[in-house]
């Protein structure tokens, strides 16, 4: 593929995408919690357990939102990234994530990416901001690491975007499996 057309996306509409996936990821916490106070009433019906002691419990386990809300976003974004090409806030604003070759990024690519958005953030994004400043593709360090790249959704041939239907069930998927990460990871510290 000719890549010379191919725009790459620059930092600041990046960072806004980045700020519109707080939205699922809230929602995702959200569903979560929904299903946590659900698991609370499945174990005071099996073990009389009165609710009360599974609320504090869960409230008790103070390390668990970090841990699942940094997994689950990971995931969301990975397995978005890698199967429908973005997230809710890079589709919005028109961004897709491939891999160097402009062929779609694979699961393994966007989760070292994922991952490495923990560094890149640092000192709010100023890792990120002066490694794609110097980069021709603006890739960011986790664009390294992963060998992908975030470009203008509308300057890839219309036969390498994904379609929208994907991206609407993917996105979907997405968010539960970042709920269902979070669900997982509490139950973990609380049957521990």
């Amino acid at each position: 593929m000719d890549d010379e057309n191919v725009e790459p996306a620059g930092f600041w509409i990046r960072g806004a995408a980045r700020l519109i996936d707080w939205i699922p990821n809230y929602a995702a916490g959200s569903i979560a919690g929904l299903v946590l106070a659900l698991v609370g009433g499945f174990l005071t019906t099996i073990t009389k357990v009165p609710l009360a002691t599974w609320m504090e419990e869960i409230q008790d386990a103070k390390i668990a939102p970090f841990i699942g809300g940094v997994i689950g976003s990971c995931l969301y974004h990975a397995f978005s990234e890698s199967v429908a090409g973005a997230t809710l806030g890079k589709r919005l604003l028109g961004l897709e994530v491939v891999g160097e070759n402009l062929a779609p990024a694979t699961l393994a690519q966007t989760l070292k990416r994922d991952v490495a958005f923990f560094v890149d953030a640092l000192f709010f994004g100023l890792i990120a901001y002066g490694h794609m400043k110097d980069s021709p593709e603006k890739q960011r360090l986790g664009d390294e690491w992963g060998k992908t790249r975030v470009v203008m959704r509308r300057s890839l041939p219309p036969h390498s975007r994904r379609p929208t239907a994907l991206f609407i069930c993917v996105f979907l998927a997405a968010m539960g499996l970042a709920a269902q990460t979070m669900v997982l990871v509490y139950l973990v510290v609380l049957l521990r």
